[in-house]
Formats: structure tokens, sequence, C-alpha cells
């Protein structure tokens, strides 16, 4: 445990990139739960299983006051659109979470990879400067 933390303080000038990693993670993450919760209402909408909700609930921070909320939205969606342009809204929605999805995720990657590498090149030279610093004679003797 007291190499890892050794090898922990090297992180330490590069600690924004972890944040940005974390950052990055929970945003792919909320989008990815974003897009999942999107297939309900497309695959009611294909299966013409869509309950109308005429008014909109007073409840908002609920589930059942969420979920209400959601549909009323849907069922606006459908009367002015149609139910083909509701499909073709949500659709588009899911497509474009999605690609929001990748692309955070895209970023936490480059940003550990950018925390990674750093760190590595910094261990490396330090290891490389130690090797210098020794005798030629450790270097003659030791193999």
């Amino acid at each position: 445990m007291r190499n890892f933390f050794r090898i922990l303080r090297f992180g330490d000038p590069y600690r924004h990139y972890a944040v940005l990693n974390v950052v990055f993670n929970l945003l792919a993450t909320l989008f990815h739960l974003a897009s999942l919760l999107l297939f309900i209402p497309f695959l009611r909408l294909l299966l013409g299983q869509v309950k109308l909700v005429h008014a909109r609930p007073t409840e908002l921070w609920t589930r059942d006051g969420l979920e209400g909320t959601f549909n009323w939205g849907l069922t606006q969606l459908i009367e002015s659109r149609g139910p083909m342009g509701a499909l073709l809204v949500i659709s588009i929605s899911i497509v474009v979470i999605f690609l929001f999805k990748n692309f955070f995720r895209y970023l936490a990657l480059v940003a550990i990879c950018n925390f990674r590498n750093r760190v590595v090149r910094d261990i490396r030279g330090k290891v490389y400067d130690k090797m210098l610093e020794l005798p030629l004679r450790y270097h003659n003797t030791e193999r």
C-alpha cells in the first residue's frame, strides 16, 4: 500500500485531469440513463400503448410527478405533430443523446489517458535521473 501512495504522489500535479475524468464519466452516465429512459416512450409509441395525459401534474419532484409530466409532454407532442412526428422527434432525441453519451465517454478517456501518460512520463524521468546518479561501479556489478 505504501508503494501505491508513492506512485499516487506523481499524480498530484495532474489532479485536474482526474477531476475532468470524473465529471465526464458522470455526464456520460447521465446521458446513458436518459437514452435508456427514452426507449420506453419510443416502444410505447411504436406498439400503440400510449396513455394520453391532458392535465399537467401538480407534483413535479416525485416519481409519479416526473412520469406524469413526461407523459403530458409526450401527449402534447403527439397532439401537435401526430404519432409519426412524435416518433421522429423521440428517435432524433435518442440519437442525439447517444452522441452526447459517446462524446463525454470519449472526453473521459482522453482525460484519463493524459493523466496516465504524464504520470508514467514523470516516473520514467525519475528512474532515469536515479540511474544517472548511480556510480559506474553499480552498473558493472549489478546485471
